[in-house]
């Protein structure tokens, strides 16, 4: 009797021929790509159902056959219908050679195969010297994919000049939303005769009046809409001429996120009537500035309708532009990490960020070894630098990269910068490590761990051998003290004459700069370069602004009724006067009295820093 065996992958089975060939069965024969089937444990005609909708694919896997090396097998797969029509799948040859099994045979069932809903048979035969034998089946269920939901869309507008007049333009601008994204249709019906199909129209009114202009929106799958408002058209009771030739530029012409946009305004009046100029730079109905010539900075990534108003004090004429900002790109620029360092002791790598090469603060930077292990993860301070602070495990040459987001700033995963150090064997102990104000306290073992910027800092401590426990006089020892700021900041100290079995270092000022601000360390080395050992040890500290001061202002103050006070010359402040792209001083006015027109001291001063 020969026998025919249906198996996994991961199963090789081996089989000798014998007469009569009988099929044995195994329930877990075929697997699908759905996960909607039931088995149906009845062994020699063991059978599954599976469900997909209408239009979906599904595909099968036999798993492998076995029988008498040397024999041919025919395998082929059918569609079957309610009817008995028979549709053919797929099928193939198979030789059993080495091992006495075949590859798996599959194959996938499409659209074009089962053609509708409705209900098949899907089945697998095999033919062996003649005889046909059902090796499995499986009964599939075609049905109609359930409907999805859809949402109304919401129709909104808004209109400028909220006031208009006879023969003067409007802009309407569509504020409608909808839920589920869809691409949205517009029609407009300015009840005077008048339609318009586009988003955002302009229409002029050639009658004074009231109108009820409506809006209807309509969605992918024409669900609609409406909202009216009533526009109050006046007359012009005086003839007059619009300003033409409106039109503006803008510079530069594709900015990014946080750019400094330059808007320059044109235009000409028949009467030479004086003309005011006003800006929306931000879609909605409101200007936000006003003059011929303006800046702007935007805050996200998208695309802008800027409209520009030039009015001569009696028509109005409004030209919008599309402006399309784009994501600042980040950059990793450097990684700046200890080298040497001491197994089992902390290595800190100062990371980089720039935009436009300016720095960029509160960006989040990962560091990573260089084959993709993660190591920690801080913010860049306003110097767009910051600290990632983690444990070396073992000796050797390490490298390291590092990534950079931020959101509305497009992603540096790039890893292109790699910084290289060396982490040595421990060999020594730093004792006795601590951090003083002034030499004075030193001397007197005064420590401090709280410091201003500007203010010096002293580092005092001692290195002993850990196999002998001595003091270190090994001339080839080297040692370095650092000041290191999670805020990206790092400076070395020098050193001083100092006691026997001691070592000083001091740093004369430290930087008046955003580098170094908040949680801080002072790290002392000891290195034998001969040997390839050292010894580390570090001490946390805190690193405070300087308040800023105001000196030399007036107790009395007179001004004309309008004015632009400037405060600048009573302001001073230690790093914000000093530091390299530093941000200005804001004021905060307590109390004013008489008549003071405080929107023109905002315009002068920035108040939210």
């Amino acid at each position: 009797m020969k026998k025919l065996f249906f198996i996994f992958a991961a199963v090789l089975l081996l089989f000798s021929g014998i007469a009569n060939a009988e099929v044995i069965w195994n329930d877990n024969l075929m697997w699908w790509n759905t996960d909607s089937f039931v088995w149906l444990q009845n062994n020699a005609a063991a059978g599954k159902t599976a469900t997909i909708d209408n239009g979906q694919s599904i595909s099968f896997n036999s798993g492998s056959f076995a029988s008498q090396i040397g024999e041919k097998i025919h395998a082929k797969a059918e569609l079957v219908d309610k009817s008995g029509k028979i549709t053919s799948v797929t099928s193939k040859d198979f030789t059993i050679t080495n091992g006495g099994y075949t590859p798996y045979f599959t194959g996938t069932v499409s659209k074009t195969q089962y053609k509708k809903v409705g209900t098949y048979s899907l089945r697998i035969t095999l033919t062996i010297q003649g005889e046909d034998y059902l090796a499995d089946y499986i009964t599939l269920n075609v049905q109609e994919p359930l409907p999805s939901t859809n949402h109304n869309p919401v129709a909104q507008f808004t209109f400028t000049p909220v006031n208009p007049t006879v023969n003067h333009d409007v802009v309407f601008t569509s504020t409608s939303s909808d839920v589920d994204g869809d691409t949205l249709t517009y029609s407009w019906d300015f009840t005077d005769g008048s339609k318009s199909t586009s988003q955002n129209p302009t229409h002029t009114f050639t009658k004074d009046g009231s109108y009820a202009v409506s809006l209807t929106v309509t969605d992918e799958l024409g669900l609609t809409d409406t909202v009216t408002h009533t526009v109050n058209v006046e007359k012009v009771n005086v003839p007059n001429t619009c300003p033409a030739n409106v039109d503006f530029t803008f510079s530069p012409n594709t900015p990014i996120v946080g750019e400094v946009v330059t808007f320059t305004a044109t235009a000409t009046d028949a009467e030479n009537d004086v003309l005011t100029y006003s800006w929306n730079l931000d879609s909605d109905a409101a200007p936000e500035t006003t003059g011929k010539t303006v800046s702007a900075q935007f805050s996200e990534s998208k695309t802008y309708t800027v409209a520009l108003t030039v009015s001569d004090g009696n028509c109005n004429k409004i030209v919008s532009k599309s402006i399309i900002v784009s994501k600042s790109e980040l950059e990793v620029v450097s990684i700046s990490c200890f080298n040497p360092v001491v197994v089992d002791h902390p290595q800190t790598c100062s990371v980089e960020v720039k935009a436009n090469s300016l720095p960029v603060s509160f960006a989040t930077a990962k560091l990573y070894y260089i084959n993709g292990q993660y190591l920690g993860s801080c913010q860049t301070s306003l110097a767009g630098k910051c600290q990632v602070k983690f444990t070396e495990s073992s000796v050797g040459m390490k490298k390291v990269t590092a990534t950079s987001e931020k959101q509305n700033y497009l992603p540096d995963f790039s890893k292109s910068v790699v910084s290289t150090y060396v982490v040595l064997d421990e060999k020594y102990d730093i004792l006795n490590l601590e951090t003083y104000a002034s030499f004075s306290d030193m001397a007197a073992n005064n420590p401090d761990h709280t410091f201003y910027r500007g203010e010096p800092i002293y580092i005092k401590f001692q290195v002993e051998d850990m196999n002998t426990n001595a003091w270190v006089t090994d001339p080839n020892v080297i040692t370095e003290a650092w000041l290191v700021s999670s805020a990206g900041g790092k400076a070395s100290l020098t050193k001083l004459q100092a006691p026997a079995n001691w070592y000083y270092y001091k740093l004369d000022l430290i930087p008046l700069n955003h580098e170094f601000f908040g949680e801080s360390q002072a790290f002392a080395f000891a290195f034998n370069f001969v040997d390839q050992t050292g010894g580390e040890e570090y001490v946390d500290l805190t690193i405070l602004n300087n308040p800023p001061q105001i000196f030399g202002m007036p107790t009395l103050i007179k001004v004309p009724p309008t004015t632009l006070l400037n405060l600048e010359p009573f302001e001073s402040d230690k790093e914000d006067n000093l530091a390299v792209g530093a941000d200005g001083m804001s004021w905060e006015i307590l109390g004013v009295t008489g008549t003071f027109i405080f929107s023109q001291l905002q315009e002068h001063l920035d108040m939210s820093k």
